[in-house]
This record gives C-alpha cells, sequence and structure tokens, in this order.
C-alpha cells in the first residue's frame, strides 16, 4: 500500500464515521411515509429504506433545505 492508498483509506473512513454521527443526530426516527407530504409523489423505496422516517420526496427536500438555508440566522459578525 503506498501513500496515495493509505490517505485514501483514511479519508474513507473519516467520511463513513462523519455519515454515521450526520445520521445519529439529524435523521429522522420512526416510519417513512409512502408519499410526500409536501406534493403528494411516491417516495422511492430506497429513499425510505435509507432514511428511516422520511417525509418528503428528493425535489421538495432540497426545496426545504434551501429554505432553511436562508432562515438560518448568522452569528455577530466579525469586524477588523
Amino acid at each position: 500500500m503506498d501513500y496515495m492508498d493509505h490517505i485514501q483509506e483514511k479519508d474513507e473512513i473519516l467520511l463513513e464515521k462523519q455519515i454515521a454521527e450526520f445520521r445519529d443526530k439529524n435523521c429522522l426516527k420512526g416510519t417513512s411515509s409512502l408519499y410526500c407530504i409536501e406534493c403528494g409523489s411516491p417516495i422511492p423505496e430506497a429513499r425510505r429504506r435509507l432514511l428511516a422516517g422520511v417525509k418528503l420526496c428528493f425535489d421538495c427536500q432540497v426545496v426545504a433545505e434551501r429554505e432553511q438555508k436562508h432562515f438560518v440566522t448568522a452569528g455577530p459578525k466579525r469586524t477588523r
């Protein structure tokens, strides 16, 4: 195993750890909806299995995340 293989392996382990931590903190628990609560479109089985408790289809989730991003309050501005 050369240096780059070692770095890539460490990056992969770190990414897997970060994904697991994110899921533990942010993913919904419970039963996923069969249909999106916003638009009524069917939620694919693969999405429902991957994200336990999912309530939105992919497109509506993207919109919700974009809207949420606009409402996040920024901390105090730094002055130079």
